[in-house]
């Protein structure tokens, strides 16, 4: 099944529908750019019957207790470099070497709590 199965076109009874923000930036800009991302509005706006899901991608890796922090109650999706890797069919023995050391590193937190 690809993505693309889940759309029908004119059809927007079921239709798979995400909207979101891609971004650069630092982990202290996440929260504010993920604010930003209206999936009622959108779904308003493409006429759609279910509300589009709300991203945000990011090219950093997510501290999970950051991460938590971000999606806790809230419908919104943080979708960031390691997680989506580790969703793809295959990888190279390569790319499985490098995605485990990168996993497996210490990461030092940069993210202040208010």
């Amino acid at each position: 099944m690809h993505v693309e199965d889940g759309y029908t076109p004119g059809d927007s009874f079921g239709a798979w529908t995400m909207v979101g923000q891609v971004t650069c930036g630092q982990s202290d800009e996440w929260e504010k750019k993920l604010s930003k991302v209206k999936g009622p509005a959108w779904g308003d706006r493409l006429n759609s019957v279910l509300e589009p899901q709300a991203f945000l991608a990011v090219l950093h890796h997510v501290e999970r207790n950051h991460l938590e922090h971000l999606v806790t109650g809230s419908k919104k999706v943080v979708l960031d470099r390691l997680r989506l890797t580790r969703m793809l069919g295959s990888l190279s023995a390569d790319e499985e070497s490098i995605l485990d050391a990168v996993s497996g590193a210490p990461i030092t937190s940069v993210v202040s709590r208010l």
